[in-house]
């Protein structure tokens, strides 16, 4: 083994005791890992900021196989502010927490953080996994949106008794097109790809009867 693959399986060793790739830099057990892993985001951070950097694409892959994190935040101050989060969702039934909010202005900018960490490819699974379960907006722009389209659904719904928006629908092509959208978007989550259907529209969606499997026949055009 090289230096950095020995380096690697101690980690692997502490993640199996610990269930985290959190060493400490200061990790009083083994000071030569505590190091190692403050200098691998040291590292990385070169690296995308397209300085000259040890870290290579081959080291990147191996570290995301095993969450680890590219920043140094800790991680009970993470769960902290997670549990604040829970909070919020409970009381308000969402978790668009405004970064400027005057009552939330520390949850607010963590909000933000936890989105823009998700773009760049550094969060770790098991943090995606437990926001995602709090039906987490991974992008706000889009939101909106969907609500105008879902509403749009409901008056389809009301009038034709069904939520089944044929593929080929003249009276509202953009509800068509929206549809079938929610359809292949389900399908990539169903599949394990990253999508950004969640919990909470799948469940209004079924209210609606949305069907997410549909025959070519059914999607023939009737304006009945």
């Amino acid at each position: 083994f090289d230096d950095w693959t020995e380096m690697y399986h101690k980690l692997l060793k502490y993640r199996e005791q610990h269930g985290d790739c959190n060493v400490p830099a200061t990790y009083v057990e083994d000071h030569k890992l505590g190091r190692w892993v403050s200098m691998q985001r040291h590292y990385y951070k070169q690296m995308i900021n397209g300085k000259p950097s040890s870290m290579t694409s081959s080291r990147v892959s191996q570290l995301k196989k095993i969450n680890f994190s590219w920043t140094s935040l800790k991680r009970d101050d993470w769960k902290t502010m997670y549990e604040e989060l829970c909070d919020y969702y409970a009381k308000f039934g969402d978790c668009l927490v405004s970064q400027n909010s005057p009552d939330y202005p520390k949850l607010g900018n963590w909000v933000c953080k936890q989105r823009q960490e998700k773009k760049r490819g550094t969060m770790q699974q098991d943090r995606i996994d437990a926001l995602n379960a709090i039906d987490f907006a991974w992008s706000v722009a889009g939101i909106g949106h969907w609500n105008e389209m879902y509403k749009e659904l409901v008056l389809f719904v009301q009038r034709h008794g069904h939520a089944n928006v044929p593929s080929q629908y003249p009276s509202n092509p953009k509800l068509s097109r929206w549809v079938s959208q929610q359809r292949y978007f389900y399908k990539r989550l169903s599949d394990g790809k990253s999508s950004p259907m969640v919990p909470n529209r799948i469940e209004d969606l079924e209210k609606l009867g949305l069907a997410w499997c549909v025959s070519k026949s059914s999607q023939k055009y009737s304006d009945k």
